[in-house]
């Protein structure tokens, strides 16, 4: 529903160092390097040293039987054989598509690596499918082998279990789940909050199991309620976000007090999105139904909410209209705009560049729109009744 910024490079070098740690590659083609192709120092990220990854010697565990299955079915000695050397060997006979993307001339591309590592997902057809389809045949059973050896090169798990790995998490800097707008996930300093959820599945695309976006910050709710739903059109929160012309906004129920901020209770009205009027249903659309209804159920979700948006309408009828425009004329010059007046009204930062930073933005950003329209319908209607 909220679209995450595009990390900056200090975060991406931050993963690379982190993604370096584990994978079965050689580190210098996956470490950052500065245009001119040196090296950039951990000590040139960070003006104060944070906790450095982890670093893991033998990335893949010689007594693990996803390795020991590969050296055979590579006709390798296991512990014989460098890690990098034996994931080209495998992907060369076994996973064909991924091999061609990655080598050339049997020589690793460090470009192309770096691309299966921070590009977004959807942008590289050449390898965008399910582990089925980059295999080199259908084996038959055998190929079950290889989707879960695969899945080993590429282990979320190696990358999760790096004792520093929270510090990566917090550096992300999103606080908020993009996919509800609800709940706060920032790590604290003892404590991981939310979850990581992959937008396109572990089990579904191995290959993307450690790529930097797909790794989607969220609360635990949201990530279980979507699980592996790579079937189901879901908006991606790097690229795509709810419209600003689709709106959360009150529908009453049983009573109209609420919208002038008499006493009146939740039970009045419901919270739901309008959606702007679309001539023709596209996947945006089933996106909008998948959030809202068959996937993360937000709408029944947001229900939670009516008592603060109840809330929202009573400090507006309190204060009323004239009131606080006298506020913004008096305190004019220390407010740069109207919304960082409205984040001093509500208490919380409510433009679109916040609300990954704020808990409900969307829905009060929405809501103080439907109060501004009310009250513009009551102004117009009372200048009627002057004429």
């Amino acid at each position: 529903m909220i679209r995450l910024p595009r990390y900056t490079n200090k975060i991406e070098w931050e993963y690379l160092y982190f993604v370096a740690a584990v994978l079965p590659f050689p580190k210098e083609a996956i470490l950052p390097k500065s245009e001119t192709g040196r090296m950039i120092e951990w000590e040139q990220i960070f003006e104060k040293e944070p906790p450095f990854p982890k670093p893991i010697k033998k990335r893949l565990t010689r007594t693990n039987k996803k390795y020991q299955k590969a050296c055979q079915m590579c006709a390798q000695t296991a512990g014989e054989i460098e890690d990098g050397e034996l994931v080209k060997l495998f992907l060369k006979q076994y996973v064909r598509k991924l091999y061609e993307f990655l080598y050339k001339e049997d020589t690793l591309q460090e470009d192309k690596l770096k691309k299966l590592l921070l590009e977004p997902m959807g942008t590289l057809p050449e390898i965008d499918c399910k582990a089925e389809k980059l295999l080199t045949e259908d084996m038959g059973e055998a190929s079950k082998d290889c989707i879960e050896i695969l899945s080993y090169f590429f282990s979320y798990n190696r990358l999760s279990d790096n004792k520093n790995f929270d510090h990566l998490v917090e550096a992300m800097g999103v606080d908020v789940c993009p996919y509800c707008n609800r709940v706060l996930i920032r790590p604290t300093k003892n404590q991981r909050q939310g979850q990581i959820d992959h937008f396109q599945s572990q089990s579904g695309y191995p290959q993307f199991a450690v790529s930097l976006l797909n790794l989607v910050p969220s609360c635990s709710v949201c990530n279980h309620k979507k699980g592996d739903t790579d079937d189901k059109a879901i908006f991606y929160p790097y690229l795509e976000e709810l419209h600003e012309e689709d709106r959360f906004q009150t529908e009453p129920i049983s009573g109209l007090q609420y919208l002038l901020g008499e006493d009146g209770s939740g039970e009045e009205f419901r919270i739901c999105l309008k959606k702007a009027g679309r001539t023709q249903p596209d996947q945006y659309d089933e996106k909008i139904d998948n959030a809202f209804h068959k996937v993360f159920d937000l709408e029944e979700l947001y229900q939670q909410h009516r008592e603060y948006v109840l809330l929202m309408f009573r400090q507006n009828a309190l204060w009323g209209k004239d009131y606080l425009d006298s506020l913004g004329i008096e305190w004019r010059e220390r407010f740069r705009s109207q919304e960082e007046f409205d984040s001093v009204r509500y208490l919380k930062q409510i433009d679109p560049e916040s609300y990954i930073r704020t808990p409900l933005g969307r829905l009060t950003h929405d809501i103080d729109e439907e109060i501004r329209r009310l009250e513009k319908d009551v102004q117009r209607e009372k200048n009627a009744q002057k004429r």
